[in-house]
């Protein structure tokens, strides 16, 4: 079967995507903050996602895409809290859109 190619790797050629050219560091998966970690770490978790959704909204971009669906709810929780016209999107929903 070989290696799977890193998801980022799949919407390469997505005519309805353009990547951001931003720090790379703000871009890095990081370690879940959502799910339960948000449940037991509530002040740690809601900085967290204030400082992603922050990075999301500065980057000029319509949508984020994740594969992490409890992170990926965090943001977009976040997001629209903070009035954000930003998306929040599934990899399987971007590729769906391909």
């Amino acid at each position: 079967m070989g290696p799977v190619p890193e998801p980022a790797s799949w919407l390469e050629g997505a005519s309805f995507l353009k990547t951001h050219a931003g720090p790379r560091h703000a871009l890095e998966p990081v370690l879940c903050f959502g799910g339960s970690f948000s449940v037991c770490y509530p002040g740690i978790s809601g900085a967290m996602v204030q400082d992603k959704a922050a990075f999301i909204e500065q980057a000029n971009v319509s949508a984020v895409v994740s594969t992490d669906a409890a992170c990926l709810m965090n943001i977009a929780g976040c997001l629209r809290r903070r009035g954000s016209t930003v998306r929040a999107l599934h990899l399987a929903e971007a590729l769906a859109k391909t």
